[in-house]
């Protein structure tokens, strides 16, 4: 089962960019969510192994979807324009820069989960 990716930036184009960048890797997507509203509410009803999180959103930042990550233990990268605005509370998660290239993402993305052990796989 692939790892679903729960994205959450309030810019479509980029948004929909992130979404076919994860599927074409073999990521599931959970969203996107342009709000925090939005992906609070997808994080209760469909669940996520890790997120991609910008920053400013339509209707805040995104500090409380960031603090359910962490309550749940699901790890979570933040790619925003606004780096250097960014909270103490974001120290513990990578942060990347916009524009980004697909390559730096997907490295990003599967730094998130463990190695896999090949001699484990369908033990």
């Amino acid at each position: 089962m692939s790892p679903r990716i729960l994205v959450v930036d309030d810019e479509p184009v980029l948004a929909y960019s992130l979404v076919s960048m994860l599927e074409q890797a073999g990521f599931a997507v959970v969203g996107p969510a342009a709000t925090v509203d939005q992906a609070l509410g997808l994080i209760a009803a469909e669940g996520c192994d890790a997120a991609i999180l910008d920053f400013l959103l339509r209707d805040g930042n995104s500090a409380p979807v960031a603090e359910m990550l962490r309550r749940l233990g699901k790890p979570f990268l933040v790619l925003s324009g606004v780096v250097d605005q960014l909270p103490a509370g974001y120290s513990c998660c990578k942060v990347l820069s916009k524009p980004i290239r697909a390559d730096v993402l997907l490295t990003a993305v599967r730094d998130c989960f463990p190695p896999v052990d090949p001699s484990t796989v369908g033990a």
